[in-house]
């Protein structure tokens, strides 16, 4: 009985720190533990993603804000290296973020705001704020012809839409690596007055996947973004799905891409997350982060 109480009265002190405990024995049980095993988004981060750095073709860097307190790279933002952009080039990176997306924007409290997958409302928000995006009006201006759903097996989604100097566009954007590893060609320059593209060399691809690590060891998000011209659609030779024969199978097509460029989206810590690891460290408790890959092994 004595410690039928005890643990009563420990159960009713833990429900005033938060900690519902259901079950009196469980208490013993966490009494031992020596690892504690968490969620990162939204139990240990904010759950409030911002896009804070990113790479345009190989080299056109952007760095919104110190990536850490140890980060001294100048910061620069999307708006100046668009300033030496093409229209085209403007058009292309614009698309790739209003149309291949699932997130919209809806007004609430009297101002506009988007709802939807924090990644996308990330990635919108940075082109609203920064490229002058008007997301309403590109997607009402934009002839679709075949969307590409979101699929957790193959880390990316797509969008074609009708481009009038080229045929068709398929726009991608999914795990960095992935569409990394289909793409053969990437754009070479941000200036000119039409888009220009040159071979992917090996030497290029990996100093790409060096920047994309540097983004993932910083602990962002990378988003990469790639796209390729038809001159029909469905292109020539591909199959196409079993109840709409006006849609090309995605594996046929989302191959020899041309890169765009990736994004590193912040998912910033709760404020009370440092200080509570601290005490169980001190406590002898190891903290481990269980949380999504990029694609799987």
């Amino acid at each position: 009985m004595a410690v039928t109480l005890a643990l009563a009265f420990a159960t009713t002190r833990m429900v005033k720190e938060n900690n519902l405990v259901r079950v009196l024995r469980a208490c013993e049980t966490m009494g031992n533990a020596t690892v504690i095993c968490s969620d990162k988004t939204g139990t240990l981060t904010q759950n409030k993603m911002t896009v804070v750095a990113g790479t345009w073709g190989s080299d056109e860097s952007f760095n919104q804000l110190p990536l850490d307190e140890n980060d001294r790279t100048p910061t620069t933002t999307v708006s100046e290296i668009f300033k030496q952009s093409s229209v085209a080039i403007k058009d292309l990176i614009i698309k790739s973020i209003a149309l291949n997306s699932t997130a919209f924007e809806e007004e609430k409290d009297g101002h506009k705001e988007f709802v939807g997958s924090k990644t996308e409302v990330a990635i919108l928000q940075l082109a609203k704020d920064h490229l002058g995006l008007n997301v309403t009006e590109e997607r009402a201006s934009a002839e679709i012809v075949q969307l590409i759903p979101f699929d957790s097996a193959r880390k990316c989604m797509g969008v074609v839409y009708r481009e009038p100097s080229a045929g068709y566009r398929l726009l991608v954007k999914g795990a960095a690596e992935l569409v990394l590893g289909q793409s053969s060609s990437l754009l070479a320059k941000m200036s000119g007055q039409q888009i220009v593209t040159e071979p992917l060399s090996e030497t290029t691809r990996k100093h790409i996947l060096d920047t994309i690590n540097s983004y993932a060891e910083r602990s962002l998000r990378t988003i990469g973004m790639v796209y390729r011209d038809f001159p029909s659609w469905p292109p020539k030779g591909v199959e196409t799905l079993e109840d709409d024969p006006s849609a090309a199978k995605f594996e046929d097509v989302f191959k020899n891409m041309t890169w765009v460029g990736v994004v590193g989206i912040q998912d910033p810590l709760r404020p009370e997350v440092p200080a509570a690891i601290k005490k169980c460290h001190n406590a002898g408790v190891q903290v481990k982060m269980v949380t999504g890959m990029p694609f799987p092994d």
